[in-house]
């Protein structure tokens, strides 16, 4: 919507347009009698008169009344930008750890064996070997799921919850991932709100039950840009796999395939590095209310109209001035 600085000076257009308006009356006249050259013989020949012409001159003046006066009221609009927040913002910059959320499958089939332990107790080991080696201002989450959410420990600076959800993990159920990404996501939508770097790392060893219904979730990761880093426990090669591959790639995130406990724990190394740089991107912006002056564009009205006028004066009365 548009707006006026100085919304006074919008009363000039009646009286521009009636001094143009007289002038365009009144002058012409003056002009047809003071200026004009008749030939005498010219008082025999009847010519039809042309009153489409000045009809077109007034109204071109009676725009160039109105552009003038819109200009002079210096219009703008309200426009709405994304700026860095500094100065005395800059308390809640430093506040704004980088977020991560483990999304852990506690399925009955990671109660199988990997190697000397099952698959729940090697996916445990190495979610403490992450939360070992991440930085210290990067605060963690946990979920924990089968076809629905079982465990859930909000994202925190505080990780000694989460170790004492782990110690309480048991397996059980099918496979959904659609809850337990539901969670993460309101968990980690304010983090894209402020720009704060955030993932998801998502360790599981089958397909999603719940598939297409989660794809959905899946949308909004995308839309957010929140990258999710898929660990997926097995040989590989199957549909479980390729959905975890599918995940990361569409959200940004890395893929790792592993079948060995050894693997497990390099896979969450590796992520571990990964989440040490969120910090160094996160950034706080806020949204605010902007004015966008429009007094360039309407400037450039009266010109354009100015050129329009003197386009039609030359056009039908070869008058250039």
């Amino acid at each position: 919507m548009v707006e006026f600085e100085n919304p006074e000076f919008l009363w000039l257009f009646p009286l521009l347009a009636f001094i143009l308006a007289f002038l365009h009356f009144k002058g012409y006249k003056l002009y047809i009698k003071y200026s004009s050259f008749y030939h005498p013989l010219t008082r025999y020949i009847k010519a039809e008169r042309k009153k489409n012409r000045r009809l077109i001159s007034l109204m071109l003046k009676i725009l160039l009344a109105a552009m003038i006066s819109l200009a002079a009221a210096s219009p703008y609009i309200t426009v709405k930008e994304r700026v860095k927040a500094e100065g005395s913002l800059h308390e809640l910059e430093i506040k704004a750890n980088p977020g991560v959320v483990i999304v852990l499958d506690s399925s009955g089939s990671m109660g199988d064996s990997m190697g000397a332990a099952t698959k729940i107790e090697a996916a445990k080991k190495a979610v403490l070997k992450l939360l070992e080696i991440a930085p210290e201002n990067v605060d963690f989450g946990l979920v924990v799921f089968e076809s629905q959410v079982k465990q859930a420990v909000p994202i925190a600076g505080n990780r000694s919850r989460i170790l004492d959800e782990l110690d309480r993990v048991t397996v059980g159920g099918g496979t959904g991932y659609g809850p337990a990404l539901s969670t993460a996501l309101v968990w980690l939508k304010p983090y894209r709100i402020f720009n704060v770097s955030c993932a998801v790392v998502l360790v599981s060893d089958g397909m999603p039950g719940d598939k297409p219904g989660y794809e959905s979730v899946l949308k909004e990761y995308i839309r957010l840009g929140i990258p999710v880093h898929t660990v997926y426990i097995g040989a590989g090669g199957d549909a479980g796999q390729r959905e975890a591959a599918m995940i990361a790639g569409e959200t940004g995130g890395s893929h790792y395939t592993v079948n060995t406990v050894e693997e497990l724990v390099e896979a969450f190394k590796d992520i571990g590095r990964k989440i040490g740089k969120l910090s160094l991107r996160t950034s706080v912006y806020i949204e605010v209310e902007a004015k966008k002056s429009l007094l360039s564009e309407f400037s450039l009205g009266v010109l354009v109209v100015l050129f329009l006028l003197w386009l039609a004066r030359f056009y039908f009365s070869r008058i250039t001035f």
